[in-house]
């Protein structure tokens, strides 16, 4: 019977691992409270434990054991669905993702793409995975790996039981200074080799050297820049929306120690696994940290109510200078004197504003600079007001005539690329990119009196 511990790199899914290990070793042959979904453990059972993306990355077993407990970061389709067909138990460890790179940076010296594309891919697969079954999840933040409720939040998803005296050698013997010591002896032992180097492990624990890290959260705050941190969250959205992480910096980071989240049934803790918050992470929000990945240093606006979200990022942060405009055309003019300065602008304005920028236009056209529009739409879906219909619908090939490349956004899950990908061309290729943010992406304004 596969059990998969998937987490997060730098998540505590290696803690997970050998607790459920020891936990299916330990269990006294007591059946679960739902037999159509977990088998009853039986006494002495057998289990083997390894790392495995895949079924090809499944070590050669002499016997067939009782448990397979397979530590994974990314679930190959082969493993996912071995799992599902055999109805196995999943257990998820997840972390706020810009700490999680920062921890790889830190411990392994991943340099930043190699860390960032390791937790990319393994958030990917963390939400589908999430979508089967009824997972226990284990946030990184709530430091379960040293509360000894945990132990019986485990065995009670596993469906096992264990005595307390068991439960407490388990947890005493996955303590820090007790996981230290195992590495030090396995280091003594040569099992990582005569270097130690850090991308060597143990085969069963899968300990490597270097694997203790210090448990702060928000330390991503003194090892990423501002643009590593954009890149992260744009590269970690679905994940942040699928499990309740903010783009925003964690309240009280090294201050606080949230809650695990446990309540107690009876005499026997269970974990709370009731579903996070999916809407924590704003389209606008997404295309905040776009321009913060594309290093914009300078953003120049007319006060608009679709752009509002937007605007107020920008204020609240001190690398990116919002500058009130009193017309459009002004902005095209700060976007030319920002790229001879050294520094990168973006320009945010209203449909109606277009019209105020056609001449302008003409210096961008000339000069070859780059300059990244977003332009939240008006005239188009649900529009009360009849005034915005001339420009509204003319915007696009405006703009197109003063050979200005222009994307469209219908869906709030293409916000934040088509931004990127606007924001990329016009400084790679220092030509002119307009976003259009449509009316129904961003609501129909409604006339209050």
């Amino acid at each position: 019977m596969p059990v998969l511990c998937a987490g997060l790199p730098s998540s505590g899914s290696t803690w997970l691992f050998n607790v459920v290990a020891e936990l299916l070793r330990g269990a006294a042959g007591a059946a679960p409270a739902d037999l159509t979904t977990v088998p009853a453990v039986t006494t002495n059972a057998t289990v083997a434990q390894f790392f495995a993306d895949s079924m090809n990355d499944f070590p050669e077993l002499e016997e067939l054991p009782d448990y397979l407990v397979v530590k994974t970061h990314v679930v190959a389709r082969s493993l996912r669905l071995l799992w599902r067909v055999a109805g196995g138990s999943l257990l998820i460890t997840v972390r706020e993702p810009r700490d999680a790179v920062a921890s790889l940076m830190l411990r392994f010296g991943f340099p930043f793409d190699v860390a960032l594309k390791s937790v990319e891919d393994s958030g990917a697969c963390l939400v589908g995975l999430a979508s089967h079954g009824n997972p226990l999840i284990l946030r990184y933040q709530d430091r379960f790996m040293d509360r000894e409720e945990t132990i019986a939040a485990v065995a009670r998803h596993l469906g096992v039981k264990v005595s307390t005296t068991v439960a407490m050698k388990i947890f005493h013997s996955l303590s820090r200074e007790a996981v230290a010591a195992k590495i030090e002896e396995l280091t003594e032992q040569g099992i990582f080799g005569p270097d130690a180097t850090p991308e060597r492990f143990d085969p069963q624990t899968h300990w490597h050297p270097n694997h203790l890290g210090n448990g702060e959260t928000g330390k991503y705050q003194n090892v990423l820049s501002p643009r590593q941190q954009a890149l992260v969250t744009l590269g970690t959205s679905e994940f942040c929306r699928a499990f309740g992480y903010s783009v925003e910096p964690p309240p009280g980071a090294n201050k606080r120690r949230p809650s695990l989240g446990v309540v107690t049934t009876g005499s026997e803790p269970v974990m709370d696994v009731s579903p996070v918050n999916s809407d924590s992470l704003d389209w606008r929000d997404q295309i905040f940290a776009a321009l913060k990945a594309a290093e914009i240093e300078q953003v120049g606006y007319v006060p608009d109510a679709g752009h509002a979200r937007l605007i107020e990022l920008i204020e609240a942060d001190p690398a990116i200078r919002g500058v009130p405009l009193t017309t459009e055309e002004e902005g095209i003019a700060l976007a030319a004197g920002a790229w001879l300065g050294g520094q990168r602008a973006a320009l945010l304005m209203q449909s109606s504003g277009v019209g105020n920028c056609i001449n302008m236009l003409s210096l961008a056209k000339s000069c070859r600079f780059p300059l990244v529009m977003l332009v939240t739409m008006r005239g188009e879906w649900a529009e009360f007001n009849p005034w915005q219909v001339a420009m509204g619908s003319k915007t696009q090939a405006a703009l197109e005539l003063m050979d200005v490349l222009v994307y469209r956004v219908e869906e709030p899950a293409d916000a934040a690329e088509t931004v990127a990908a606007a924001l990329d061309i016009a400084f790679n290729g220092s030509i002119a990119t307009a976003v259009l943010l449509s009316q129904r992406l961003i609501g129909a304004k409604r006339w209050v009196k």
